[in-house]
């Protein structure tokens, strides 16, 4: 009671300072100023978009009182713009952590995984991948990880194509559990409920926002299309919680490096510091257990694309992650002694 009486104070206050900066932004003119020196002299304008056309306005010489005055008023602009900016993603993140306080999703987790070994579907090619993914191996080999950063209300589920399994209605399924339907603007299939969204996806080569999403027509579910997820696939180990329901999950080896894949990306960019965070604790498992080094050495031999984002991801780590230990290194020295030559990371 008392953490949400926390949060709905937070949010109140939120809320109120969201709505004093769009006030506040509407009294600021839009657009971007430009400074041109013509002469002798500096002239102010002002470029707004309307439609598909840029428009200017010519506010003035750069000495004028309402040159200076327009200024003013569009650096106020782009403080506002970014205090509005972080006030929505604070409002987000707290929304979130009170949806989570209210529901007991692990319960609702464990009941879908129960349903899933009940029905066959990790025999045929479905795991859970994802921040719930590392969640799992956390809790099997106690890692040392940041609680903050495996926090998610995000469940992603990888589906081998072609699927080859018995027809489940996953759909239906998911309705069971109070689950609602939702679409992407790609047109794949969500489901929302109990404070979680789960997803479906499916390995793709093409870039990313490129593949359309196809209906699996045994599940009744339409996954999204996402690329760099066959390692994972190929990869696979099952895992018996405390609670003795069985998850299909990537092995830790195939886990890491596919985190190193992404990582680096420019779609990753607000994830990150978790990615960081959940490469950093496998490693450390992965460097104090010689069958899982040998693993990391295997897959890293017949690695074919996303080698160069392992070395990227690396070198990003040992120079900017604070919390690096040194496991990955430890690891690739004997997994891949080369990349880690290449990379420049060599200690």
């Amino acid at each position: 009671m008392a953490l949400n009486q926390i949060i709905e104070e937070s949010l109140a206050t939120l809320a109120r300072r969201k709505k004093r900066l769009i006030a506040e932004k509407l009294t600021l003119p839009a657009g971007t100023l430009v400074v041109r020196r013509i002469g002798a002299q500096n002239y102010v304008y002002r470029n707004r978009r309307d439609g598909r056309r840029v428009r200017t306005e010519y506010l003035g010489r750069q000495s004028d009182a309402a040159a200076k005055s327009a200024v003013v008023q569009g650096r106020r602009r782009q403080v506002v713009e970014q205090e509005l900016k972080a006030t929505i993603a604070n409002l987000k993140r707290l929304r979130m952590n009170k949806r989570l306080s209210e529901h007991d999703f692990v319960d609702v987790l464990s009941r879908l995984y129960a349903e899933f070994t009940r029905l066959g579907l990790w025999e045929h090619g479905v795991e859970l991948i994802g921040t719930w993914c590392f969640r799992v191996y956390a809790e099997k080999y106690r890692l040392n990880a940041n609680p903050e950063l495996t926090r998610t209300e995000d469940v992603d589920f990888l589906i081998r194509i072609p699927y080859e399994g018995p027809d489940i209605d996953l759909d239906g399924l998911l309705d069971e559990l109070g689950f609602i339907k939702k679409f992407k603007d790609d047109m794949s299939i969500f489901y929302e409920g109990a404070g979680l969204e789960i997803e479906f996806l499916t390995p793709t080569r093409n870039k990313r926002g490129k593949a359309v999403a196809q209906d699996i027509p045994q599940l009744r579910v339409r996954p999204e299309p996402v690329e760099l997820l066959d390692i994972l696939l190929k990869n696979p180990m099952t895992i018996t919680l405390a609670g003795a329901e069985e998850v299909r999950v990537p092995s830790l080896p195939a886990f890491m490096l596919q985190k190193m894949m992404i990582a680096c990306t420019l779609w990753r960019a607000p994830k990150r510091r978790k990615d960081h965070s959940q490469i950093e604790a496998v490693a450390q498992e992965i460097a104090r257990t010689p069958s899982l080094v040998k693993e990391t050495k295997a897959l890293m031999k017949n690695l074919k694309e996303g080698r160069c984002q392992v070395a990227k991801t690396l070198k990003d780590m040992r120079d900017n992650f604070p919390e690096y230990s040194g496991a990955l290194t430890a690891v690739f020295k004997q997994a891949a002694p080369r990349l880690l030559a290449e990379c420049g990371a060599e200690d």
